[in-house]
């Protein structure tokens, strides 16, 4: 538990540390939380940033009712070139089943909980977006096979995704992903498409909303996806806070889900 707590307040107390070298950040800060989407930007080069939060999924059928809480969730991007980050990842995640019998299913307990989603990956940038070109990534990440036996994928499961980003006005971007993952879903391992789109506004030079589509596709499995909404405030040039919530679009997503969290650049 402890470490549970130094990931989520240590991005909350170095700040004030830092606050006035804050005044010299070379590049915009942005991150790649809360959505799903990545963004296709690449975090400048001798940079770390921390992104880390916290959320909570219901999801609810005729048989069980699910609750997962996520704290937190947290991702290191390191900027080691000028176009190439490094990336790594890990999630402390608590489960909770109700089987409306009244008993567990067999093989699977009515509680999990340990790490899990414990990634490494990088980002390189490929195009420099300009006009109607889109900046585009591409991201490819390693879940190892660590963390929760009950959580942890059989062995290592690859990603990759397209990462995309159209700047169509000044205060309206578009970021869309494509890509392929493998991925534990209860007790299946699978390997499925991955689709997402998000448009974020800026209302203001420090607050901004987003608007997203995210889905996922298995072979022989229905699709899995939602809609998601929030908003994102820079507290400081190098620090910004996140709220978000979402909703199923077909049967196979959570019914709703809730989370917010924090971006910290060190500065350099």
């Amino acid at each position: 538990m402890k470490y549970t707590l130094l990931l989520i307040f240590l991005p909350l107390v170095l700040p004030s540390i830092t606050l006035a070298q804050t005044t010299s950040e070379p590049q915009e800060l942005e991150s790649d939380r809360p959505t799903f989407s990545q963004g296709a930007t690449i975090v400048p080069h001798k940079t770390i940033q921390i992104e880390t939060g916290l959320e909570y999924r219901k999801d609810e059928t005729k048989e069980e009712q699910e609750k997962d809480f996520i704290y937190p969730t947290t991702l290191i991007r390191v900027g080691i070139l000028k176009k190439v980050e490094l990336r790594f990842n890990v999630d402390f995640e608590q489960q909770k089943h109700q089987y409306i019998e009244g008993n567990t299913a067999p093989g699977q307990p009515g509680k999990l909980k340990g790490l899990d989603n414990v990634r490494v990956g990088t980002k390189i940038a490929l195009v420099e977006g300009e006009g109607a070109m889109p900046y585009i990534s591409v991201l490819g990440n390693v879940t190892l096979p660590v963390g929760s036996k009950n959580l942890r994928p059989p062995h290592a499961a690859p990603e990759v995704r397209l990462l995309f980003k159209n700047e169509l006005t000044e205060k309206l971007n578009l970021q869309y992903n494509v890509g392929y993952r493998k991925h534990k879903d209860q007790e299946e391992y699978r390997g499925e498409m991955i689709y997402s789109v998000n448009a974020n506004f800026k209302l203001n030079d420090n607050l901004q909303t987003f608007a997203e589509y995210e889905a996922t596709k298995a072979v022989n499995q229905p699709v899995d996806s939602s809609i998601n909404g929030g908003f994102m405030y820079k507290v400081l040039p190098n620090l910004q806070l996140d709220v978000f919530s979402g909703t199923s679009v077909s049967e196979a997503a959570p019914d709703f889900y809730i989370g917010g969290g924090i971006t910290w650049r060190i500065p350099r």
